[in-house]
């Protein structure tokens, strides 16, 4: 059977050919021949559209059948069926998805854009992200990073090849002991937060992560002791220690709260914060009443000075004489006396001063 491509609808008559084809109604020679004259030297790219399609159909076989490719299958719909989704949400699909194939397959991501009516596949390294970056901006890119991060997965986007264990393995002392027999305290308070810009990680001040075992307080530090705990402390005093954002006062309570851990012991290191506080509160109620009474003495002593001086003019007699101009007869004097009788001023004015003031004015 011989069949032409007339040119009217080529992409549905090679799709119809094709369809013929698989179905065995079409010979292989007469499928090339017919594709050669409507297609020319393009035609090749479906000469074997019949074993790509057979490919098809093995892989959906496939898809059925294993149990892995099942578990697979309904990881996707249970994706697919969430109305919204998040970057933590495709990590882990994607760890799901990981953890069900061998190391070496090879993982591809399909996305289809229901607006546009288009699918995307992509191949997934194993140290590509879930999540393209594309148009993010620096906000959102942090976001994802700690999305990451906060994750047991390995964190997306960092060379693991860069990495470097923030210490040696041979220096670690290795003790046989039952962990069941170990005698301490332990207090989990340690916060830290992760810089926008750098992406540095930064203890918050005030937060703290503490295991100490009674056994330390029992012993004399050796030398390799005290190397260690110089160290240490030179750690927490440097660049990125904890003392970083932390103001001379707070710097000073961690020291001190630090040394009643070392010399004291556990117990008085988880109750430094209590005592302290207490011991603040008394010295500011101390303060207060020392205030209160420096004022009481001040305004006692202020008092005193005014009685004082009050009782020294009382004693002196006060003698005031009002003179008048040339004008005025001599007649207008008038004497005031001031006597001090039992601490009070009695002032006696002369009984003529009334008299001579009438007379003055008749004439």
């Amino acid at each position: 059977m011989h069949v032409n491509i007339k040119g009217d609808d080529p992409y549905n008559e090679a799709l119809e050919l094709c369809i013929k084809l698989i179905e065995g109604n079409v010979e292989q020679n007469i499928f090339e021949e017919t594709l050669r004259q409507g297609f020319r030297n393009k035609a090749f790219k479906l000469f074997t559209i019949d074993k790509v399609i057979q490919g098809l159909m093995k892989h959906c076989h496939t898809v059925v059948s294993d149990s892995k490719c099942a578990e697979i299958f309904m990881l996707m719909e249970k994706d697919r069926n969430s109305l919204r989704t998040s970057a933590k949400d495709q990590i882990l699909y994607r760890m799901q998805v990981r953890n069900l194939m061998n190391v070496d397959e090879h993982m591809f991501k399909i996305t289809y854009n229901k607006a546009k009516s288009q699918t995307n596949i992509t191949f997934l390294a194993l140290e590509d992200l879930t999540i393209k970056e594309g148009n993010k901006t620096d906000e959102e890119k942090w976001n994802y990073y700690l999305t990451s991060y906060s994750m047991s997965h390995p964190t997306e986007g960092i060379d693991s090849s860069k990495l470097q264990l923030p210490f040696l393995k041979s220096i670690l002392e290795e003790e046989e002991e039952d962990e069941s027999e170990i005698e301490g305290f332990s207090d989990s308070k340690l916060k830290v937060k992760i810089d926008e810009n750098t992406y540095r990680l930064v203890f918050e001040p005030g937060s703290y992560d503490l295991f100490s075992r009674n056994s330390i307080y029992t012993q004399k530090p050796s030398r390799k002791t005290k190397k260690a705990m110089a160290a240490f402390k030179e750690a927490l005093d440097g660049e990125f220690g904890l003392y970083k954002e932390a103001t001379e006062e707070e710097g000073a309570h961690a020291d001190a709260k630090f040394k009643s851990l070392v010399t004291e012991g556990a117990e008085a290191y988880a109750k430094f914060d209590e005592v302290a506080a207490e011991k603040a509160k008394a010295e500011a109620e101390a303060a207060e009443a020392a205030k209160v009474k420096a004022e009481a003495e001040k305004a006692e002593a202020a008092k005193s000075e005014a009685d004082a001086e009050a009782g020294k003019g009382s004693d002196a007699p006060v003698t005031a004489a009002a003179t008048t101009s040339s004008a005025v007869p001599s007649q207008l004097n008038v004497t005031l006396k001031t006597e001090a009788t039992e601490g009070d001023s009695t002032i006696q004015q002369d009984e003529t001063t009334d008299k001579v003031v009438q007379e003055e004015k008749k004439n």
